[in-house]
């Protein structure tokens, strides 16, 4: 007979899910980071083409493929800058990685604080209140959408993670 209490493991489709806003281009950390797991053999999301097309159109959902990548990826790293959170996209993106954390076992969550300082998110202080307040002109202040976000932004804040002051710095990944 099975115990109850014994943890599956699932079997993971990709070893990490990478999210990150508009403010981090595709030539700074990003891509250090995807060249430094792809040297390692690391699995990642990789439909860059996607990701970018999101951003020029802010205001769309998640597709059902994308969703799936997150469910069958075993880390998220979310590189969040104070423009992060300017991104319907991103915002939307994050509620759904933190679903998978709460629901699903065994999947981790490593941010990393881009000249950020994480009690900027829980406060919304800052960069982030002030593209929060747009939202909330946006979408209304007592919108589910954005009492979600600003949920998940809290919720990101308590995670432990990297801090990265970058001041226009280039990444080596040899």
């Amino acid at each position: 007979m099975e115990n109850n209490n014994t943890i599956h493991h699932l079997n993971y489709e990709y070893d990490v899910y990478h999210s990150y806003g508009r403010c981090l281009s595709l030539r700074s950390f990003p891509h250090c980071l995807h060249r430094v797991m792809n040297q390692k053999g690391l699995t990642y999301n990789q439909n860059i083409e996607y990701y970018m097309s999101t951003r020029r159109n802010d205001n769309i959902p998640i597709s059902p493929p994308r969703l799936k990548v997150m469910q069958e990826s075993r880390i998220f790293i979310v590189s969040i800058c104070a423009d992060y959170a300017s991104s319907v996209f991103c915002l939307k993106e994050l509620v759904e990685i933190l679903n998978c954390i709460k629901f699903r076992i065994n999947q981790l969550l490593c941010p990393v604080f881009v000249n950020l300082d994480p009690s900027d998110l829980r406060y919304l202080r800052n960069r982030v209140g002030e593209v929060m307040a747009q939202h909330e002109h946006r979408f209304g202040r007592n919108s589910e959408e954005v009492k979600k976000w600003k949920t998940a932004l809290f919720e990101l804040s308590n995670f432990s993670g990297w801090h990265l002051q970058t001041q226009g710095q280039k990444y080596n990944s040899e």
